[in-house]
Order: C-alpha cells, then structure tokens, then sequence
C-alpha cells in the first residue's frame, strides 16, 4: 500500500484533450461506447495514480527528465504527469499519442 495519498489535478489542457479524443471516438469512428470506455480507462488511471505515483517511467528525453515528468502508457495514449511533493498534489497533462514504446 502507498505511504500517503495524492489528490490529482487534471490540467485545462487535459481535461481538452480528453474531451477531443472522446468527440474523435464518437463522432468520427461513430464508437461510442469505445469513447466511454476510454474515459472510463482514464478515469481508473488518474484513481490509481493517487496512491501510486511512481507506477510511470519518467521521460527519459530532455528537458522533462530533469523537471521531474513521468509518463504512463495506456493503450495507445500516453499521460504524462509530474510529482509534486510539497503538497501531496499530482498534475496530469494527457496526450493523444501514439505509444510507441
């Protein structure tokens, strides 16, 4: 079990990406219940993200190696997120990217 619990912050840019990649679901691929299962699968992401952190690789590319970014492979998007440790806070800025790892 987790030492502390994080409450996690979804950034406006996001919450924006989140909303364009359900629309793209929906209304592109006329899939709506892929589009609910992906914010479902996100949501569940964020959730376990609150008491493991850590679970994500950082970025190995610079400069967000160094500024502490994480990042987090689901399905074929990745979340990037980093740490902050002075207030038990995590941000998220979520990705329509390809994984390619």
């Amino acid at each position: 079990m987790a030492d502390k619990q994080y409450e996690v912050i979804v950034t406006d840019q996001a919450i924006e990406q989140l909303e364009a990649t359900k629309q793209y679901y929906t209304f592109k691929l006329f899939a709506k219940d892929a589009a609910n299962d992906f914010i479902d699968l996100m949501e569940g992401t964020f959730i376990d993200l609150e008491s493991f952190p850590k679970r994500g690789r950082p970025v190995p590319d610079e400069p967000w190696h160094s500024e502490g970014v994480r990042m987090r492979p689901i399905k074929n998007h990745i979340v990037y997120y980093w740490i902050d440790e002075d207030e038990p806070t995590r941000r998220y800025i979520a990705r329509n990217t390809v994984n390619t790892a």
